[in-house]
C-alpha cells in the first residue's frame, strides 16, 4: 500500500492519531525556546513496531492540509560515501522534477555551496582529526610559517562560509509562513559510520528554523551503532540526546485490537473464524516478543493453515486445545525457526539427562503445562518415530500417511 493511500481515518487501527497531536504540543513549547533552529522528535520503539506505517499515515495528513513533507529511508542510502548527498538529493527533488533541466544546475547550486570535493573541514572529518590538524601535531605550532596557518584559517573561513550559504539555499525549501516536515526512517538499521554521519551532517547543515525531523528510531540499537563507532566508554544516552529535543516513546500495541481486526479482514468463512481465540494468540505474541511484523507474518499463515484445513477443522470439530498447539507452533515457527525445527525433531531433552548427547530445551518454549506435556512426549528424538499414538492423544489431525510428529508438522504448516 502506498503511503498517500494510508490514513488515520481508515487504517489507524491502533488508534495512534493522538501521538500527533501531543507531538504538535511538544512542538510548539519547543518552537517558543528554539527560535532560529530545527526542531528534532525521535520517534522510539523497536523494530517491526508500525512506526513506517504510523508515519506514513502522518505524512499524507500533512500533505492532505497543505503541509511540505520528505520522507528519506537512510537504510535505503548507507550504500552511499556520503551521509548528506542522498538527504540533499531527496530535498531538492521535492522542488525540482529530477527529469527537469533545471534540475540539474539547481542540485550544482548546493552542491558547489557545500564543496563536496573539500574534505580538510567537511564532512568526512565530522567525526575525527582533519588533515590540518594532523600538519599542526606533526610540525608543530611553533613550527609552523604564517603563511601555512594563515591558510589553514583561510580554508576553514571559506569552509564556514559555504556551510552559511548553504543553509541560506536550504531556506528556500522551506514554505513561506509554513514548516518542512523531514521524516527520517531506518537509521538505526545503517552501517554505524552512515547513522552517526547522517546525524552529524543534519545537526550541522540542516539545523535550520521551520524543519522539523521526525526520527523512526530504535533508540536502544542507535545506542549500539554509538558503541560500535565510539566505543563502549561513551554514554550512548546522552550522545544521542544532543541530536534530538524529545525522544518520544511509541506505547505498546493492543494486540486484542490489532488481531480481531487482521482476523476480520481473512479470506476465510465466519464459521471458521468465530474458532480463532484472540486472547489465545495475544497471549503467545506477548510471551515470545513477537512485534506487529511478526504478529502479520504469523497470522498470514494462521490464514492459510485455517484455509487449508478448513474441512479437517468442521469435521472433526477440533477443540480449542488442539488449535491452541498449532498456533503455538506457527508462532515459533515464525519467530525461532531453527529451534522450531530442533523442537518438532525432538532434537532437545525435557530435562538435564547425561545419559543423552542433546541440550536440555530452553524453559522459554514450555509455555504452558499442554505443551510441556507434548513436549515432553516427543523429546529425545521421539518426534522422529512412530507417533500417532501422541497425535491422536493431543486431538491433532489425524492422516494415516503421516507417521511421526516432525512429518505432522512439517506437512500442515508447510
Amino acid at each position: 500500500m502506498e503511503y498517500k493511500e494510508r490514513t488515520f481515518d481508515k487504517d489507524d487501527i491502533l488508534k495512534r492519531y493522538p501521538i500527533v497531536e501531543e507531538i504538535n504540543e511538544y512542538i510548539s513549547i519547543l518552537e517558543k525556546s528554539n527560535f532560529d533552529s530545527s526542531i528534532s522528535i525521535a520517534l522510539n520503539a523497536k523494530w517491526g513496531s508500525g512506526k513506517t506505517f504510523f508515519v506514513s499515515m502522518w505524512r499524507n495528513y500533512l500533505e492532505n492540509n497543505n503541509i511540505r513533507t520528505v520522507y528519506y529511508n537512510a537504510w535505503e542510502n548507507d550504500d552511499s560515501d556520503s551521509a548528506i548527498l542522498p538527504l540533499l538529493y531527496r530535498i531538492i527533488s521535492l522542488i525540482k522534477d529530477v527529469e527537469n533541466e533545471n534540475f540539474i544546475d539547481y542540485a550544482k547550486k548546493f552542491l558547489k555551496t557545500l564543496t563536496v570535493e573539500t574534505t580538510k573541514f567537511g564532512l568526512k572529518n565530522l567525526l575525527g582529526i582533519n588533515s590540518e590538524i594532523e600538519k599542526i601535531i606533526e610540525k608543530g605550532l611553533d613550527d609552523l610559517s604564517s603563511t601555512e596557518l594563515s591558510n589553514i584559517f583561510k580554508e576553514y573561513d571559506q569552509y564556514y562560509g559555504d556551510r552559511k550559504a548553504l543553509e541560506e539555499n536550504l531556506r528556500e525549501m522551506v514554505p513561506e509562513d509554513g514548516k518542512l516536515w523531514i521524516f527520517i526512517d531506518d537509521l538505526d538499521r545503517c552501517k554505524p559510520e552512515f547513522s552517526i554521519a547522517t546525524l552529524e551532517c543534519i545537526k550541522h547543515f540542516f539545523n535550520i528554523r521551520d524543519i522539523i525531523y521526525i526520527f523512526s528510531i530504535d533508540i536502544e540499537q542507535l545506542g549500539v551503532v554509538v558503541s560500535k563507532v565510539y566505543g563502549k566508554e561513551i554514554e550512548s544516552n546522552s550522545y544521542l540526546k544532543r541530536f534530538f529535543d524529545i525522544i518520544y516513546q511509541i506505547p505498546d500495541a493492543d494486540y486484542i485490537i490489532y488481531i480481531k481486526n487482521k482476523i476480520e479482514n481473512m479470506n476465510i468463512t465466519a464459521e471458521i473464524k468465530a474458532l480463532i481465540q484472540c486472547q489465545t494468540l495475544a497471549k503467545l505474541f506477548r510471551h515470545f516478543h513477537c512485534s506487529l511484523r511478526d504478529i502479520n507474518l504469523s497470522l498470514t499463515h494462521l490464514e492459510i493453515f485455517m484455509i487449508r484445513n478448513k474441512e479437517n477443522i468442521l469435521q472433526q470439530k477440533i477443540s480449542y486445545e488442539a488449535l491452541k498447539i498449532y498456533y503455538y507452533f506457527i508462532v515459533i515457527k515464525d519467530k525461532y525457526n531453527i529451534n522450531y525445527l530442533d523442537i518438532i525433531h525432538g532434537n532437545y531433552t525435557l530435562e538435564e539427562n547425561e545419559n543423552s548427547y542433546r541440550l536440555p530445551i530452553s524453559k522459554f518454549y514450555i509455555y504452558n503445562e499442554q505443551i510441556r506435556k507434548l513436549l515432553g512426549q516427543i523429546s529425545d528424538g521421539r518426534a522422529m518415530l512412530y507417533t500417532k499414538d501422541i497425535i491422536k492423544q493431543f486431538g491433532l489431525f489425524e492422516d494415516d500417511n503421516i507417521d511421526t510428529f516432525k512429518q505432522h508438522m512439517e506437512t500442515y504448516l508447510s
